[in-house]
């Protein structure tokens, strides 16, 4: 994870996520996940660039954040 500077007092990391492109990216502060298109309440965004093997180790990644994290979801 690439570390952004800090914004509003938290420290951002940046989480390469492709899958449901290929440049996708989330960032995370504890407890915060902006995760754009990669989740949605009832899934995981469509596969537009990415393949399926990218988005479920993207998937991967994103379930092995804490478990108080809270997904801020921004499409």
């Amino acid at each position: 994870m690439a570390k952004l500077p800090s914004f509003l007092g938290h420290e951002f990391s940046v989480i390469a996520t492709p899958g449901h492109t290929l440049g996708h990216i989330c960032y995370f502060s504890k407890p915060y996940l902006f995760c754009g298109d990669t989740l949605f309440s009832g899934g995981c965004g469509r596969l537009f660039e990415g393949t399926a093997s990218q988005m479920y180790q993207s998937l991967n990644k994103l379930s092995a954040l804490p478990d108080d994290t809270i997904g801020m979801l921004c499409s």
